[in-house]
C-alpha cells in the first residue's frame, strides 16, 4: 500500500510538471523607454493577467526595437510594445506588422510637448527663433527633439542654419536651462514639469505645442485569426475586472488599453520626416475552364496581366511592392471566354466596379491599363489641409506618387461647399509635401481628398457620381449645387458636340434656347472656371482614347485637340475678364446666324471663336 500511494504521488507530480511545461505561452516584447525596473514592474503583472484570460503563460522581456518588428515577423513573440519613433521606422520594413492598441495615462491615448521661451524674451513666434540659442532634450527624444525640429522645418528654421542649439541630456534639465536663462527657447514633454518644484509651464511663454501618441501595441502576422482577436479583446477588456484594480496602480501610470489602428499615428509621421506606409494590393487573376483553356494555347497571359498591373502600380508611387498576408486592396480579375472576346470583372475588396469586353489580342494590354485606373480612382487620399500661418499645404507629395497633372484636390470651404484645386493652384510640391497658392476658401484643418483623374480608357460601370437625367427621381434628390452644376455640365457636353459634330442635328431655335437658358447658370457658378476645365481635360482623354481605338484618324484628331486648345483659351481669357463672363444675348444671336445650315466650316468655327473672344460684348 505504501508503494502503491508513493507510485501515484510521483505519478501525478511527473504529470503536473509535463502539462506546466507544455502550456502555451504569450510571449511579448518591449523597448526600453524608462528604467528597465518601471517597465517590468508595471508590465510583468499585466501581461500575467492577460494571459491568464488567455489560457497561456507570460514571457515579458525586453528587446531593441529592430530586433523586436524582425522577431514580431518570425513569430518569437507574439506582442510588441513600441515606442512611437521606433515603430514608425520598423514599420516600413515589417509592413505586416499590425497596431491594433496603445494605452491611456491620466485620461489620455497622448501626451503634450511645448516649445518654450521666458515671458520678456522678446519672441513671439516660432519665426522670432532664428539665429536664437535653443537647448533640445537629446537626439533620441521623440517630444525633445525629433518632434519639436519637424515643426520648426515647417516653419522654414533648418536648426542647421538658423539656430544655435545644444542638448541638455533631460527635459528637467533643459527646464532649469531656460529659467536660468541659459538659452532662449526650449523643447520639452510638459509632463517633466511634475518633477520641477521651482517651476511651472505658465512660468514661461508657449510658442507651440504638439500632441505625441503613447506607445503602439503591435501584434505579431503569424498569431492566427482566433488568437489574434482573443489577444485584442484581452487586452480592450482587462481594465474592468475589478478584482484586478491593483494592476492599475503601476509605476508608469497606465490605466487601460485602447484600440488603435496604424492611421492613428500618421500625424507624427510629417513631424518626423517619415514617408507614411503605402498601402498593399494582392491581385488575383481567376479565369473560368473555357477561358483558361483558350489563355493557355496562347501563353501564360494571367500571369503577364498580374505583372503588367504591378508594373504600372509601382510607376505610380502610390502602393507598396512588398507582399503582405493582410493587404489593405484586395482585386480580382475575372475573366470569361465569349466568341472571338473575352468579358473581365473587375472586383475590388468585394466590390464590382467595372466590367467589360475586350479582343483577346488586347488582353495582355487593356486589362491593366483598366484594373490600375480603377484602383487609382477609387484609392483616393484624404488628408486635412495645414497652415504655418505663412502657406498652406499637405503633407503628402512626390514620394507619394502625387504630382501636378494626374491629381485634383477637393475640400469644402466654411460654407460647406465643394471647392475643387488642380495642378495649377499648386505653388510648389517636393518629395513631402504639397504647397498650394492663396486661396479664400481655404479652412485649417479641412479634409481634403485626392482625386486620381488620368484614365486609360473610359470605364463604363458602377460609377456612382451627379445625375444628368433630369427626368429621374435620383436628379432631383441631389443637392441644388449638384442640380445646376449638372445641368451646367450637360450644356458644355452638347457646347462641344455643337462645334465638332452634332451641329447637323441642331436647329437654330433649339441652340439660342440653350444658350439663353444657362445664361444664368453661367453667371452665378462658373467662377473660377473649374468645371470647365474638368469638363476638357476629360474630353482631350476621350478624343485621345478615341484615336487609340481608330474611331478616328490622326488628322480629325489633330483638329479635336485643336479646337480644345482654342477653347481652353478662351476660358483663360474670360476668367480674367471682369463682371459678366457669360455668353450675352447678342453673342447666342451672332453664333446662331452663323450655325443655322446645320454645318459648321473651320472658317465659320474660327469665326464663333472670334465673338466668344470679343471684349466688346452687350
Amino acid at each position: 500500500m505504501i508503494l502503491s500511494r508513493s507510485f501515484y504521488s510521483i505519478c501525478f507530480v511527473l504529470v503536473l510538471a509535463v502539462n506546466l511545461s507544455a502550456q502555451t505561452k504569450f510571449k511579448v516584447g518591449i523597448v526600453p523607454f524608462k528604467s528597465d525596473e518601471k517597465v517590468m514592474n508595471t508590465f510583468t503583472p499585466i501581461m500575467n493577467y492577460i494571459s491568464g484570460e488567455l489560457g497561456k503563460k507570460a514571457e515579458v522581456n525586453l528587446v531593441d526595437g529592430s530586433n523586436l518588428a524582425y522577431y514580431l515577423e518570425k513569430g518569437k513573440y507574439d506582442v510588441g510594445v513600441f515606442t512611437v519613433f521606433p515603430y514608425l521606422k520598423e514599420k516600413h520594413d515589417f509592413p505586416d506588422l499590425e497596431v491594433f492598441a496603445t494605452h491611456q495615462i491620466k485620461g489620455r491615448d497622448h501626451f503634450y510637448g511645448s516649445i518654450l521661451c521666458n515671458h520678456d524674451s522678446g519672441i513671439n513666434s516660432l519665426q522670432d527663433l532664428k539665429n536664437k540659442n535653443f537647448i533640445f532634450v537629446k537626439p533620441t527624444s521623440t517630444s525633445g527633439f525629433k518632434y519639436p525640429k519637424g515643426i520648426l522645418t515647417e516653419y522654414d528654421i533648418d536648426i542647421e542654419e538658423s539656430l544655435s542649439y545644444d542638448f541638455s541630456g533631460g527635459h528637467t534639465e533643459a527646464i532649469l536651462a531656460l529659467a536660468n536663462r541659459t538659452c532662449d527657447a526650449i523643447a520639452v514633454d510638459e509632463t517633466r514639469f511634475s518633477k520641477v518644484d521651482s517651476f511651472s509651464k505658465s512660468d514661461f511663454k508657449e510658442l507651440d505645442r504638439y500632441q505625441v501618441p503613447y506607445h503602439a501595441y503591435v501584434i505579431s502576422p503569424t498569431v492566427s485569426e482566433k488568437d489574434r482577436s482573443d489577444i485584442i479583446n484581452a487586452f480592450k477588456n482587462a481594465h474592468k475586472n475589478p478584482a484586478q484594480k491593483a494592476l492599475w496602480d503601476n509605476p508608469l501610470g497606465v490605466e487601460k488599453f485602447l484600440l488603435k489602428k496604424d492611421d492613428y499615428y500618421n500625424p507624427i509621421r510629417r513631424y518626423l520626416s517619415i514617408v507614411r506606409v503605402k498601402p498593399t494590393i494582392k491581385i488575383d487573376v481567376i479565369t473560368t475552364d473555357h477561358a483558361e483553356k483558350y489563355l493557355s494555347e496562347f501563353g501564360d497571359i494571367s500571369s503577364i496581366i498580374d505583372q503588367r498591373i504591378r508594373r504600372k502600380l509601382a510607376e505610380t508611387k502610390r502602393f507598396s511592392n512588398k507582399p503582405s498576408d493582410n493587404p489593405k486592396y484586395n482585386m480580382d480579375i475575372k475573366l470569361s471566354h465569349v466568341g472571338k472576346n473575352f468579358s473581365y470583372q473587375i472586383v475590388l475588396n468585394d466590390e464590382l466596379l467595372t466590367d467589360g469586353d475586350v479582343e483577346g489580342d488586347s488582353l495582355g494590354i487593356v486589362i491593366p491599363k483598366v484594373a490600375a485606373d480603377v484602383l487609382l480612382i477609387h484609392s483616393k487620399i484624404e488628408t486635412p489641409l495645414l497652415t504655418n500661418g505663412e502657406k498652406w499645404f499637405i503633407t503628402y507629395g512626390l514620394k507619394d506618387g502625387l504630382n501636378t497633372e494626374d491629381y485634383t484636390f477637393e475640400f469644402l470651404n466654411s460654407n460647406k461647399e465643394k471647392v475643387v484645386l488642380t495642378g495649377n493652384d499648386i505653388a510648389s510640391i517636393n518629395e513631402r509635401s504639397i504647397q498650394f497658392k492663396e486661396e479664400a476658401a481655404f479652412v485649417p484643418n479641412a479634409m481634403m481628398t485626392i482625386h486620381y483623374i488620368e484614365r486609360a480608357h473610359e470605364i463604363p460601370v458602377v460609377k456612382k457620381g451627379r445625375n444628368f437625367n433630369i427626368f429621374s427621381k435620383a436628379f432631383w434628390q441631389q443637392s441644388l449645387l449638384d442640380k445646376l452644376l449638372a445641368v451646367l455640365g450637360t450644356f458644355f457636353g452638347i457646347a462641344f458636340a455643337i462645334y465638332t459634330t452634332v451641329f447637323a442635328r441642331k436647329k437654330k431655335k433649339k441652340f439660342k434656347s440653350i444658350l439663353y437658358d444657362t445664361n444664368n447658370l453661367l453667371k452665378k457658378f462658373i467662377d473660377g472656371q473649374l468645371e470647365m476645365e474638368t469638363k476638357v481635360i476629360q474630353q482631350k482623354e476621350d478624343i485621345r482614347v478615341s484615336l487609340e481605338k481608330g474611331i478616328i484618324t490622326e488628322n480629325q484628331y489633330l483638329i479635336l485637340n485643336h479646337r480644345l486648345e482654342e477653347l481652353e483659351n478662351i476660358f483663360e481669357q474670360r476668367q480674367k475678364t471682369k463682371g459678366d463672363i457669360a455668353i450675352t444675348a447678342v453673342e447666342a444671336e451672332e453664333i446662331s446666324a452663323i450655325v443655322q445650315d446645320g454645318k459648321v466650316t473651320e472658317k465659320e468655327f474660327s469665326r464663333i471663336l472670334s465673338i466668344l473672344r470679343s471684349s466688346n460684348r452687350a
